[in-house]
């Protein structure tokens, strides 16, 4: 019987080792939500796929299903964001950003807004100059933990939040407008965490 086969495009949030040689991923993708896949041998020197199977990496994937696990029959990576990972200003919100979906998306779930501010939002991380000030990086963390937030329905209708969540562009003026209100931002946040037991 044949597989079907499911071509799309996602972040590899974690990997971990599975069974001799295989690892297991979480992929948040772009038309499926966050799946768990299985890579056959990408622990082995010799692995096609090995090279592409890198954490926070942006990748073109084709799955198939399997019984436990998804398994990944193609893997091609499109973005590494070093710009992001090799900062150390950058990368700590990025990976916070990163942890924050794998513990909150709930499942193969399709998420497209939710995925675009993802993306929306690395390319904020990417973009900023080493000379610019830390507020504007987390500014750029605040402001994605609150779409996250936001668009998964951890946080309660309110006029500030509605202001920086769909369908105000995702771009650099909403995250300097943030400044005023971060603090605000940080305890509304912090009591999202709260009431969710994140």
């Amino acid at each position: 019987m044949a597989h079907r086969h499911y071509h799309t495009e996602g972040f590899i949030l974690s990997e971990r080792p599975l069974r001799e040689k295989d690892i297991l991923v979480s992929v948040f993708t772009k038309d499926l939500g966050l799946v768990r896949a299985s890579i056959r041998s990408a622990r082995d020197i010799r692995s096609k796929l090995r090279p592409h199977a890198s954490r926070y990496a942006l990748v073109a994937v084709t799955l198939v299903r399997g019984k436990e696990y998804w398994k990944v029959v193609g893997l091609e990576t499109k973005s590494l964001y070093r710009p992001i990972w090799g900062n150390r200003a950058k990368a700590p919100p990025a990976a916070r950003l990163f942890s924050l979906l794998e513990r909150l998306v709930n499942g193969e779930e399709p998420a497209p807004d939710l995925y675009a501010d993802v993306v929306m939002a690395l390319d904020l991380f990417a973009r900023v100059r080493p000379a610019e000030s830390s507020e504007l990086i987390q500014n750029i963390e605040c402001v994605a933990v609150l779409r996250v937030l936001d668009r998964l329905g951890y946080l309660p209708p309110a006029p500030f939040i509605a202001s920086f969540a769909a369908p105000a562009p995702f771009d650099e003026a909403l995250v300097r407008a943030l400044s005023p209100l971060r603090l605000k931002a940080v305890r509304a946040i912090n009591q999202a965490f709260f009431e969710a037991n994140v």
